[in-house]
C-alpha cells in the first residue's frame, strides 16, 4: 500500500439519529452548529501538525450535506490555508440522499470535491423505516441519477437486518464505482442495542453474505478491504491509509482521530467539551514496538495485500492455530503472505483473536 498523508473532517450533525448508530453525531439547534464550526476552524489553525502537504481529505461524519454549504467552504478553506494541498488526489465528502441535490452537489465539485459518498444503506423502505433513515427509495433513486460516468461514486450498504436480505441489483442503474457494505451490529449505544433488537442467526448471516458477494463479483467489482469493494482503480485511497502503518492521518472535530506513525490521538467524543476546550481533550497513546506488531496484524489482514509475515511477526503468531484456520480455507499462505478468504472475512475478528499471542 502506497504511504499517505490524509486530512479528516467530523461534521457531527443529521436530519436524524439512525437506529444502529453509535457515533457522535445527532440534530442540534442552530447555536450549537456555529459554536462548532468556530472551534473547528481554530483546531486547525492552532493543533501542531505533523506534515505540511495532503494528499487526501475526507469530510465526514454525521452528515456533511445536512449543514448549509457556507460552513464546508469555510472548513475547506482553512485546509487548504494550513496545508499544502497541491497534491490531494482524493476529496471524499459523505451525503445523504435527503440532503443533496444538483446544486449542492456542483458546489462541491467547485471546492474541489472529487469523491462522493452516499448513504443509501438500502433500497427497500421496510428497512429504511427500520433503521430510522431520513431518506426512502425515491430520494436515493433521484440523487444517484444525478451522477454521471465521470463521477467517482460510492455507496454505503448494510446487509444482515433480521428478516429481510440486501438486493444490490439497482447498483446496475446508476454509475456506482465503490461499494462499502457493512454487516448490521449492536453497537451499545445505538438505539436498537437499547430496543433488544433480535440479530439475524448466524445460518442466515452466513447464506445472505454469500449471496451478497456473488452479486458483487459478478458485476466486477473487487474486495479490497474486509467490507469495501470497488471497481479497477477506484479503491479509497483515504480509507487504505488507516489500514496501512506507514500513513499518517490527522482527523479534526469531536471524537476524529489522528496518528503520526509514533503514537495515536483521540479528540472527546462530547460535543460541548470539544467546543469549549479544543486543545485539552484529546487522549494520547504510544505504539510501541509490541503494539505495532499486533497493530500490523489486524490491519494487514483486513485488506487484499495481506500481512507479510518477516521475524517479527511471527514473534506475535500462534503457528499451529493459524495453520488449522489455513487448513479449513479460513487463511491463504503464499510467498510469506497470509490473507483471508471470503470465508475468513465473515470471522475475521475471531481469527486474529486466535492467532495473535
Amino acid at each position: 500500500m502506497s504511504v499517505n498523508n490524509g486530512i479528516y473532517i467530523h461534521i457531527p450533525f443529521c436530519k436524524s439519529k439512525c437506529s444502529y448508530c453509535a457515533f457522535v453525531s445527532g440534530n442540534h439547534p442552530e447555536d450549537i452548529k456555529r459554536m462548532y464550526f468556530d472551534s473547528l476552524v481554530r483546531e486547525i489553525r492552532e493543533r501542531d501538525v505533523f506534515f505540511e502537504e495532503a494528499n487526501t481529505l475526507y469530510i465526514g461524519g454525521g452528515t456533511p450535506s445536512f449543514v448549509e454549504k457556507e460552513y464546508i467552504e469555510r472548513i475547506v478553506f482553512e485546509i487548504k490555508d494550513r496545508y499544502d494541498a497541491t497534491n490531494i488526489s482524493e476529496f471524499t465528502i459523505e451525503m445523504n440522499p435527503e440532503s443533496v441535490n444538483a446544486d449542492l452537489i456542483e458546489f462541491y465539485k467547485d471546492i474541489g470535491a472529487n469523491r462522493f459518498s452516499v448513504g443509501v444503506q438500502s433500497f427497500d423502505n421496510r428497512v429504511l423505516k427500520l433503521l430510522n433513515r431520513p431518506h426512502r427509495r425515491r430520494e436515493a433513486e433521484r440523487v444517484l441519477s444525478l451522477f454521471s460516468d465521470n463521477d467517482n461514486l460510492s455507496i454505503d450498504l448494510i446487509w444482515g437486518v433480521n428478516g429481510f436480505s440486501q438486493d444490490i441489483s439497482f447498483i446496475d442503474d446508476y454509475p456506482i464505482k465503490h461499494l462499502s457494505c457493512y454487516l448490521l451490529t449492536l453497537e451499545e449505544n445505538s438505539a436498537l442495542f437499547r430496543e433488544k433488537y433480535k440479530e439475524k442467526k448466524d445460518i442466515f448471516l452466513e447464506k445472505e453474505y454469500y449471496k451478497i458477494l456473488e452479486e458483487i463479483y459478478k458485476r466486477g467489482f473487487e474486495r479490497y478491504e474486509v467490507s469495501n469493494f470497488a471497481c479497477e482503480g477506484f479503491e479509497s485511497k483515504h480509507n487504505l491509509s488507516y489500514w496501512n502503518l506507514d500513513s499518517q492521518y490527522i482527523g479534526y472535530g469531536v471524537s476524529a482521530a489522528s496518528y503520526n506513525l509514533k503514537k495515536r490521538m483521540q479528540n472527546t467524543d462530547d460535543i460541548s467539551i470539544y467546543i469549549k476546550h479544543i486543545h485539552e481533550s484529546s487522549q494520547l497513546e504510544d505504539v510501541t514496538d509490541i503494539r505495532r506488531g499486533l497493530e500490523r496484524i489486524m490491519l494487514c489482514l483486513r485488506t487484499r495485500a495481506g500481512l507479510y509475515v518477516d521475524n517479527n511477526i511471527k514473534m506475535h503468531l500462534k503457528k499451529e492455530r493459524m495453520i488449522e484456520f489455513i487448513l479449513d480455507g479460513s487463511l491463504e499462505f503464499n510467498d510469506n503472505v497470509l490473507k483471508c478468504t471470503d470465508k475468513g472475512y465473515l470471522i475475521m475478528n475471531y481469527i486474529i483473536a486466535e492467532i495473535t499471542v
